[in-house]
């Protein structure tokens, strides 16, 4: 409250009518305290008048001070009416008061004026004059910027009146915002020009005309706390340009619809509320791949958060174990560094030359790599037959899988693919005669005349081609 000698009247008022007060709100609320503070400006010249006090001019008065926080919060309404009763006003020489410096301290000093974590937060500043703030402290000598800090001793006086400059309209918003605090202006009439831009400027901000005597205080603030806790607005802080959010909230018994807001609400009503978050693109700085978003009921520090990463660098394209950690695992394929290739990019290039064995590119351990007909790279067979060289296990394999094992085995095929299949393998293993088959089914394929390092063979006729 405004602690000028001007608002003497409407302090009388406020004690007169603050048990009423008290009382009015917690008909609205049951869990309700209240405290009091009296601001009047920087006890310094060219502010006040540096004179010498005279009581005796004026006995309600007090030598000029700059803030006071008189009565922490308390949900005893008799302590609250004493409090307004015993405090004293004082004079001051310029119009705007330092009604900034109050606001501040009331707003940042959180464990001196005693403020609930999880509570609607709520301060009424009343006032019939204007405000100094930032710069209008060099009048006093006064260059320090403010810096946003409690600064309250043990009589709850601000200390640093003097040293520091009058807080500006952002600083305020700024506190006011963090600490979910809601402001509530109630000025004298000539004051709703300035005040009326504060609205604008300071979120969760409104004003109200406040009558010369201050008796309309018990219907401002009951009509306040009122709207405040019958409507609900949620919030959503902390979003950059790289994602959107869509809001949708479902209102007592209507639809969910996308919307911030629910109004005229009663206690006990309950409010869903579905939130969509989309990334759009992918922030050119890495640092902005993760963000935090804090969801909550305006007015409230209650906050849900969501931590935010988005995949703006697929990990599967990372070096890893499964490319040797020289190839990038894309999409369960290795993509190899310059330098590297095979499968798993195991296999360094040295020159032309490939780091490899040739013991996995034969079918036995007698058998030439690769049939005779590739060569061995990474343990794969690069075939000499083919037109367009490709990678097989054994180059047997370029039409069909070849195993060579003992006589007897069964051949699965049809009679047509198994000719195929024979005839290819006569070609490759040169073989000088094979024998037909005719069971569409199943039959054994003899091979009475082979090379001397092939006794006996049987052939398992698959899809070709296959790597």
């Amino acid at each position: 409250m405004d602690g000028s000698k001007s608002m003497k009247d409407d302090k009388e008022m406020l004690t007169q009518l603050g048990k009423q007060l008290v009382e009015s709100i917690k008909n609205i609320t049951s869990n309700f305290r209240v405290g009091f503070g009296i601001f009047v400006d920087k006890a310094i010249l060219p502010y006040i008048s540096t004179l010498p006090f005279n009581a005796d001019s004026c006995p309600e008065c007090e030598a000029p001070f700059s803030y006071k926080n008189i009565l922490s919060l308390t949900d005893d309404s008799s302590i609250f009416v004493n409090a307004v009763k015993e405090s004293k006003v004082a004079s001051n020489i310029d119009y705007p008061e330092g009604g900034f410096d109050g606001l501040m301290q009331a707003i940042v000093c959180e464990r001196e004026i005693d403020w609930r974590n999880q509570s609607t937060r709520l301060i009424v500043l009343s006032t019939d004059a204007g405000f100094h703030i930032a710069g209008d402290g060099k009048l006093g000598g006064i260059t320090k910027p403010n810096d946003k800090t409690c600064h309250l001793d043990a009589d709850g006086r601000y200390t640093h009146y003097d040293v520091l400059d009058y807080p500006s309209v952002a600083e305020i918003s700024e506190m006011a915002d963090s600490r979910r605090m809601q402001l509530i202006f109630a000025v004298t009439q000539e004051q709703e020009p300035l005040y009326s831009h504060l609205k604008e400027l300071i979120p969760r901000t409104s004003f109200s005309i406040l009558e010369q005597d201050s008796s309309n205080i018990i219907s401002i603030l009951t009509s306040q706390v009122k709207d405040i806790i019958n409507r609900v607005t949620i919030n959503v802080e902390g979003a950059s340009d790289a994602i959107s959010v869509q809001l949708y909230s479902k209102c007592k018994d209507e639809k969910l619809e996308e919307r911030t807001q629910c109004n005229n609400l009663n206690a006990g009503d309950e409010v869903e509320f579905k939130v969509v978050i989309q990334v759009n693109k992918c922030p050119k700085d890495q640092d902005e791949w993760m963000i935090t978003l804090f969801i909550s009921p305006e007015g409230h520090k209650q906050a849900l958060t969501i931590d935010l990463t988005m995949m703006c660098d697929c990990k599967c394209e990372q070096p890893g174990d499964q490319c040797s950690k020289v190839g990038d695992y894309k999409c369960g394929v290795c993509s190899c560094h310059p330098g590297y290739i095979g499968d798993k990019c195991e296999c360094e290039l040295s020159g032309n030359e490939v780091q490899s064995t040739d013991e996995s590119c034969k079918l036995t351990n007698s058998s030439l790599v690769c049939s005779g007909q590739g060569d061995c790279i990474c343990g794969m067979c690069v075939c000499k037959t083919l037109r367009k060289p490709e990678r097989y296990k054994k180059c047997a394999q370029v039409m069909v899988h070849v195993n060579v094992i003992s006589a007897g085995a069964s051949l699965r095929t049809s009679a047509s693919s198994a000719k195929t299949a024979l005839n290819v393998l006569g070609s490759v293993m040169n073989i000088s005669h094979a024998s037909s088959v005719n069971s569409p089914v199943e039959k054994r394929a003899l091979l009475p005349t082979v090379t001397p390092t092939v006794r006996s063979l049987t052939l398992l006729w698959s899809s070709p081609l296959q790597k």
